[in-house]
């Protein structure tokens, strides 16, 4: 005998390369005769939804004007429209397009430094199985900065190919207007 199964959740969740994603509601069911299926509801500032199925797995990410943020990734704050699709084919493949109408990019100023002696790390193998399948990534309006070294704003049309391992951005990003300090002297950018 096929068993109908649900399970049910809900609550919030700091989630990498999202941010703080409120009001969640999820489902995932399975009559039995068809597989597993997500149907989960949120809001990041506005409301989004990841629907599809788990096995085999084939889900959907949409939503319009959502606070995306990944401040490990410079990304402070953004408003984009997401319409994205994960899906596995031996690998997981990433599709899909990001459009911002607003992007705050955080670069700060910590300087690193190298240690010469240190090893390289392992590759990571489940990050070489991610691949991104020629990903639109759009901010035609603003992507701003303010730095000590300077502030503006740019904009970037670009296409995200590759791996998870080894992501590669093609493309065109320009500045619109800004402002840099170098040894004492400021430089103003006009597009």
């Amino acid at each position: 005998a096929k068993a109908n199964l649900t399970f049910q959740t809900s609550g919030s969740a700091n989630i990498p390369a999202l941010g703080e994603v409120e009001d969640i509601d999820a489902t995932i069911s399975s009559t039995g005769e068809t597989p597993w299926y997500l149907d989960l509801k949120g809001r990041l500032g506005q409301a989004f939804s990841i629907q599809g199925s788990l096995a085999p797995l084939d889900v959907r990410l949409q939503g319009q004007d959502l606070n995306l943020r990944a401040p490990e990734r410079f990304l402070d704050s953004s408003q984009a429209d997401v319409d994205m699709r994960l899906r596995y084919e031996q690998g997981l493949i990433l599709s899909g397009s990001i459009l911002a109408d607003l992007v705050n990019i955080k670069l700060g100023t910590q300087q690193q430094t190298l240690d010469p002696t240190a090893t390289k790390p392992a590759p990571n193998r489940f990050l070489e199985r991610v691949f991104f399948d020629s990903i639109i990534i759009r901010a035609l309006q603003q992507i701003n900065f303010n730095e000590n070294f300077g502030k503006g704003d740019l904009r970037a049309d670009l296409v995200l190919t590759g791996t998870a391992a080894k992501p590669e951005l093609s493309g065109e990003a320009s500045s619109l207007r800004g402002e840099l300090n170098f040894s004492s002297r400021k430089f103003t950018i006009n597009s």
